[in-house]
């Protein structure tokens, strides 16, 4: 399923997210990130030694929940997330930075950072959209 337009913009707006994950034994995991639309996806990061990642290693499904910051507006996303990790994961996560509107003072120093961290990129492949991001739109969840 492919993001709509407004879901779009909503999104190249808002970066502040909850992530919710699964735990092995079927409960909710749920920590705050910020992602951002690189090239048309929706991606978030981490690093190999978040519990996020050990859970998307095992079920790699998980649900965002992206807020406005000054408004009530909100979209749920339910996910199928690929791991992007390797050597090319630092400069995804410059693009990531530079998407959710921070671009770093000193480029070099950043991406050396990241792949000290051993971060990682989230992608998601939208199942499910639904929220009430849309300009005067009623609550649809």
């Amino acid at each position: 399923m492919a993001l709509d337009e407004d879901a779009k913009r909503f999104l190249d707006q808002n970066h502040q997210a909850i992530m919710v994950t699964v735990r092995p034994n079927g409960t909710a995991h749920v920590a705050r990130v910020t992602c951002g639309v690189v090239d048309g996806k929706l991606w978030s990061s981490g690093n190999v030694s978040r519990v996020r990642t050990k859970h998307l290693r095992a079920n790699p499904n998980a649900t965002l929940c992206v807020f406005a910051g000054r408004d009530r507006r909100w979209i749920g996303i339910e996910a199928a997330v690929t791991i992007h990790e390797g050597p090319d994961a630092p400069q995804k996560a410059l693009q990531l930075q530079r998407a959710s509107g921070r671009e770093p003072e000193d480029v070099d120093a950043f991406l050396k950072n990241m792949a000290d961290q051993q971060r990682i990129i989230y992608e998601f492949e939208p199942k499910r959209v639904y929220g009430s991001y849309e300009p005067g739109a009623e609550n649809r969840a």
